[in-house]
């Protein structure tokens, strides 16, 4: 599974994304390309064996709302689809991820996007993704006529590295002990939350708890490392009590029973 940008030429293989129409794929197609030859817009995929099966369109441009959009600031993200038989397996929330990571390393802190009020799988899927500002209301285009609401995500440039060396406190919810609901594995060490954070998944910032040997609800701690996902969005703090320290080989041992399923660097 990979996700990209894809190249103008590559527009024709979208077709099977949109809806059976072979008219309305043509002006649809039309329109997208004008927009790609004056640079409004970017088209970012999930490819699987060389099919398409997910896409989003950014566009650098606003078109309905002049909200959608500021320069070198704003994006407006749209057309955003995945294939039937792919949905529900998170594909497109690690598509827009990908999309808006990619988008921050250009500068860009603001993400809009368009919602009908009665899509509550929509809005639900996209407030975990942090858009949740409401801004505006707009009607689609020919292509989608339906009202909508226009949320705003905005993010700003923190460092996740400043929190190394800081105090901090977090929840624990996965208690020493506690199996994990979904994949079954016996959690060795608190495992827990820093509230009021946003990370990388749209979720509160993750913390592994080290140096503690008994069940713990919350935990106020010195971090001492950042554990940085490389094929996922999704970093973690690690925390100690402020009179103990561990090594980087004794941070990969002692988490590898979850970081074994990712690729990471560990960054202090």
């Amino acid at each position: 599974m990979e996700f990209r940008k894809i190249k103008v030429e590559e527009f024709e293989k979208l077709k099977n994304l949109f809806p059976d129409n072979e008219k309305m794929w043509s002006k649809y197609k039309k329109k997208r390309l004008e927009q790609f030859e004056k640079q409004e817009i970017d088209v970012f995929i999930i490819e699987n064996n060389e099919n398409i099966i997910g896409e989003i369109t950014v566009n650098y441009k606003s078109h309905q709302l002049a909200t959608e959009t500021i320069p070198n600031r704003r994006v407006y993200l749209e057309a955003f689809r995945v294939d039937k038989k792919y949905q529900g397996k998170g594909l497109g929330q690690k598509l827009i991820n990908y999309c808006t990571d990619y988008l921050a390393n250009r500068g860009y802190i603001e993400y809009t996007i368009g919602v009908e009020d009665d899509n509550e799988i929509a809005k639900h899927i996209y407030f975990k993704l942090g858009f949740t500002n409401a801004i505006d209301k707009g009607h689609g285009d020919e292509f989608d006529p339906s009202e909508y609401t226009l949320y705003l995500k905005d993010i700003d440039k923190f460092d996740i590295k400043s929190y190394i060396g800081k105090t901090v406190t977090a929840r624990i919810d996965r208690q020493m002990g506690s199996k994990h609901p979904k994949y079954g594995f016996i959690y060795p060490i608190n495992y827990g939350y820093i509230p009021n954070t946003i990370s990388g998944d749209g979720e509160e910032l993750d913390c592994y708890i080290l140096g503690v040997f008994e069940p713990i609800e919350s935990f106020t701690g010195k971090c001492i490392a950042i554990i940085h996902r490389l094929n996922d969005n999704d970093d973690k703090l690690v925390l100690v009590p402020k009179d103990k320290n561990y090594t980087n080989l004794e941070i990969r041992a002692l988490t590898e029973f979850q970081e074994r399923f990712f690729e990471n660097i560990i960054i202090n």
